[in-house]
This record gives C-alpha cells, sequence and structure tokens, in this order.
C-alpha cells in the first residue's frame, strides 16, 4: 500500500478509496471478464443447435418415383456435436448402379426407408436436447461459482478494507500521539525561549544605556566632522567654480578666434570666381523663388566633395540647381597648423526674382 502515497494524497479516505478501486479492476480483469465471455459463447453454441434441430425437424420434401432406387437405401445418422453447424446436412442417398433398372421400389422397402429416417431423426433430436440441457447444467453451474467467486471476493475485499480501515486508524492514533509529544515539546522550548528573551532583554537594556552614551558622543564627534566637511566642500566649490570661470573664459576666447577664422575663411570661398547658379526660366515664368542652405564638404584641394540639402526652399526645381552648380565650384580649403584640410560648410544659394 505504501506505493499508493506517490499518486493519492496521504489521507485514509484517499487511500481506502484507492484500495478498493484496485481490487474491483483486478477483479473485473481476472474473474469476471473471463467468465461472461465464455458463457457468451457457450450460449451462442446452444442458440445454434437449437436452429439445427428446428430445420431439421421439417417434414423432407416428396421424392419423384422416378427417382427412387429399387434396392434398399440405408440412410446413415446425423452425428450431433456440442457445436452443431449452423445449416443442417442432407441425408446422403446412395446412387443406384447405372446397369441396374427397378422402377418402382416394393412398399416394403419405401417404408423401411422411412422408418430408418424417422429413427435417425429421433436420435439426433434426442442427442440435441441432451447436449443442451448440458449446456444449460454448464451454464447454471458456472452462474452458480460466478456466484460464489464473486461473494468470496466481496468477503475478501471486506476484510482487506476493515484491515486497512483498521491499520488506518492506528495510524491516525499513533500520528495524534505524536502531534501532542511534539506540541509539549514546542511549549517547554516556548517557555524555555521565554526565559532567555526576558534574560536577554535585561542585558540589552544594559547595552543600550552604554550604547546611548556611546551615540552622544559619535553625534558629537560627527558633528565636528560635518563641520570640517562643509568647510572643505566650500573650499572646493570655490577652487572649482573659479577653475569653471577660466574655462569658460578661455573657451570663449577660443570660440572668438574660430568665428573670426571662419569669417575670414567664408569670405575667401565666396571671393572665387565661380559661376552663379542659373535661374531656371520655367521657376521665374511661374513665379518660383526662395532661398537653399546647402551642406558641403570643402576637400583638401579646394574641390567639392560630398554635398546635400540642408534646408530646402521649397521647390525641387530649384533645389536641384543649386545642387548642380554648386557641385562644379572651387573653394579655399581650410587649414590647419599650415596643412590643407577637408571641411564641412553651410553654403546659401537664394532665388529671387527682384535681382534675378
Amino acid at each position: 500500500m505504501d506505493f499508493l502515497s506517490y499518486i493519492y494524497p496521504a489521507t485514509a479516505a484517499s487511500r481506502e478509496r484507492a484500495v478498493i478501486v484496485t481490487i474491483v479492476a483486478v477483479l473485473h480483469v481476472v474473474i469476471l471478464y473471463p467468465v461472461m465471455a465464455h458463457s457468451q459463447g457457450e450460449r451462442k453454441s446452444a442458440q445454434e443447435m437449437r436452429v439445427t434441430i428446428a430445420i431439421a425437424d421439417k417434414p423432407a420434401a416428396p421424392q419423384a418415383p422416378v427417382s427412387v432406387p429399387s434396392a434398399p437405401v440405408k440412410s446413415q445418422p446425423r452425428k450431433v456435436e456440442t457445436e452443431p453447424e449452423p445449416l443442417p446436412v442432407d441425408i446422403p442417398v446412395k446412387e443406384p448402379d447405372k446397369t441396374e433398372v427397378n422402377p418402382e421400389p416394393t412398399p416394403l422397402e419405401v417404408e423401411k426407408i422411412r422408418l430408418e429416417q424417422e429413427a435417425a431423426l429421433a436420435k439426433a433430436r434426442a442427442e440435441a436436447e441432451a447436449a443442451q440441457l448440458k449446456v444449460q447444467q454448464d451454464i447454471e453451474r458456472e452462474k452458480a461459482e460466478q456466484a460464489a467467486a464473486q461473494a468470496k471476493v466481496k468477503a475478501e475485499i471486506k476484510a482487506k478494507v476493515e484491515t486497512e480501515i483498521a491499520r488506518f486508524k492506528a495510524m491516525e492514533e499513533t500520528k495524534r500521539v505524536q502531534a501532542e509529544q511534539e506540541a509539549a515539546k514546542v511549549r517547554i522550548e516556548q517557555e524555555a525561549a521565554r526565559a532567555r528573551a526576558e534574560h536577554e532583554a535585561a542585558q540589552a537594556r544594559a547595552e543600550a544605556e552604554a550604547r546611548r552614551r556611546a551615540e552622544q558622543e559619535a553625534v558629537r564627534a560627527r558633528a565636528e566632522a560635518e563641520e570640517a566637511r562643509r568647510k572643505a566642500e566650500r573650499e572646493v566649490r570655490l577652487a572649482k567654480e573659479k577653475t569653471e570661470a577660466e574655462a569658460k573664459a578661455r573657451a570663449a576666447v577660443e570660440t572668438a578666434r574660430l568665428k573670426d577664422e571662419e569669417d575670414v575663411v567664408l569670405k575667401a570661398l565666396y571671393n572665387q570666381k565661380n559661376a552663379r547658379p542659373s535661374y531656371p526660366l520655367a521657376a521665374r515664368r511661374i513665379g518660383l523663388q526662395g532661398k537653399v542652405l546647402l551642406n558641403v564638404e570643402v576637400l583638401a584641394d579646394g574641390s567639392c566633395g560630398q554635398i546635400n540639402v540642408a534646408q530646402s526652399s521649397g521647390h525641387r526645381m530649384l533645389d536641384d540647381n543649386a545642387l548642380e552648380t554648386v557641385k562644379t565650384w572651387q573653394f579655399v580649403p581650410a587649414r590647419q597648423g599650415g596643412v590643407a584640410i577637408s571641411k564641412w560648410y553651410r553654403v546659401p544659394i537664394v532665388f529671387t526674382l527682384k535681382d534675378n
């Protein structure tokens, strides 16, 4: 029964239900199903036998006078077995020799043949009834054995269930006793823990008093340290502000110098004799105008490198014309340490109808 604890919860009701279900399933598989199958097979055989006897009881069709042989024909009785064939078998008749010719049998021979056939039929019927009676007796005996087996199994199941219930009750009682022992042990431990807690509380109060004095000293020391820290931070902040002011001043000077250099470079750029953008005739006719800002990469040799539109004029025709024109320009390259370098510039191109 221990293996059931891995399947059902560890409770008395669940274990009892598992035991009953397991035993009933084993009984069905081992005893009940084979007995029922055997009983059904014998019932089917008896039914087929009754059908065969009913067909054999029917009167045979009269034979024509010309087909009856002159010699007496001995009939062969049919054998009735426990499992007869579902269809009747005709009584074989010996064919007369072709050489013998006797067109009409005597009345005595006909009567003899009829009596032999009736005797064989009665014998077959008696054997079939005896077999059917035997089958019914076997079925009744098997039913009685099955009922006895079921009663025995039920008794065994009941005994096992009662045994399991008693064992479960004993286990529950053992668990209850163990739980009471554990509860008593817990109470004892709680009492001991309370006593220790009171002792530790007294020690804690003494330590708290000592800690309070130490904290007062620590607070005074922290106040002095905080004052020293604030003073140091104030000095550091003043030094940092002074450093930042000096850096801003240097940056402003450098920015002004770079702006002056950029103005000089831009003047140099626009002083070149480059072709002016041609005003598209179609744009002039429909009155299109605007300002295009181009991002232009001036290479070290003064030629135009990459170029794109930074700000559109609002008209694709004017933007394309500005791009095509500036691509052909030559510039004065930027210099760094006396060496020409590549640099990006923003070049404005204005299309206006006022000055064309």
